[in-house]
């Protein structure tokens, strides 16, 4: 076993007495099997990665703003405005280094509903066709089979430390650079936990059959290019490879991050939202891969592929 045994001595032994990583910790390592985070949209069923995965949760909760929210002619300012309440709302919950699951708090109906009405009243400011609510190391492979049987699955490298283990080959990762997984700082642990993380393997369901399985790397732009590409083939009507290859934005603090092709009024957005625009398409904006029962798509940014395999 890796985590146990030569391998596990072997990673605590270059770690060094003051590492984080130890025998201890790596013995504690298990697979753990949790239930999906879901949400209805536009008839069907949405799940995403569970807590402590943060990327799953603020895809459930930004859908459920528009879809609670009950959006008219669906546009970029819309999803501009539902980025800035759910970046907000994951900074009010998400306090406590310790905490796993804290971000499981934002669906809670208390907090999602005094959200929602942030969302509504910041989109009313410039439309008035709403109504009240009654950096790329990562991969992902969605698969239906013939029976229909299906997996959406996300794997990462990381950002990786540039130190090989002697012997094997292996890189080791490092994660805690990453401010979105790591936002409260280091050394703030008072026992060994899993990393947050934004990979958010998706499946979508329709009267009990897989509807379209989608994932992407990108980082903390995972969220963001999944989701627009959910609303462009839900909601605007796009065929699966239009949907993917269409330009898309990603708020980052008070810097909206656009691909050329774009049309929004930036008179609607928020005074203190700065453009970046890109003068063309880039993997910064993420890599997603889709499958339905009747096509598949990938994205040309990361070099994405599909096939059909008898």
């Amino acid at each position: 076993s890796f985590y146990l045994g030569e391998y596990a001595e072997l990673i605590a032994r270059n770690f060094g007495k003051e590492g984080l990583l130890t025998e201890k910790a790596l013995a504690l390592y298990h697979v753990s099997v949790r239930k999906p985070v879901m949400t209805p949209f536009m008839g069907t069923k949405v799940y995403s990665n569970p807590a402590p995965s943060s990327g799953g949760t603020l895809i459930i909760f930004l859908l459920r703003l528009l879809e609670e929210g009950k959006v008219k002619d669906l546009n970029i300012n819309h999803i501009v405005q539902a980025m800035v309440v759910a970046n907000l709302a994951r900074k009010d919950v998400c306090t406590n280094p310790n905490k796993e699951y804290q971000i499981e708090e934002l669906l809670e109906d208390e907090i999602f509903n005094g959200n929602l009405v942030k969302f509504l009243s910041k989109c009313m400011e410039s439309d008035d066709d709403l109504i009240n609510p009654s950096r790329g190391e990562t991969t992902h492979v969605s698969v239906i089979d013939k029976d229909m049987n299906c997996a959406s699955v996300t794997t990462t490298n990381g950002e990786g430390c540039g130190y090989i283990l002697p012997g094997t080959g292996i890189m080791l990762n490092n994660m805690l650079g990453e401010e979105d997984l790591n936002p409260l700082g280091f050394h703030q642990w008072r026992h060994p936990m899993r990393l947050p993380t934004m990979v958010s393997p998706t499946i979508i369901m329709k009267d009990n059959l897989p509807f379209i399985l989608l994932g992407s790397g990108g980082s903390n732009r995972i969220r963001s290019a999944i989701v627009q590409v959910i609303l462009n083939y839900m909601v605007k009507g796009m065929g699966l490879d239009e949907a993917i290859i269409s330009s898309r934005i990603h708020l980052e603090g008070k810097t909206l991050y656009c691909e050329p092709g774009l049309d929004f009024l930036t008179a609607d957005l928020p005074e203190d939202i700065t453009l970046h625009p890109f003068e063309e398409k880039n993997l910064f904006f993420g890599g997603v891969n889709a499958v339905t029962l009747t096509e598949g798509a990938s994205d040309i940014r990361r070099g994405g592929t599909f096939e059909i395999v008898d």
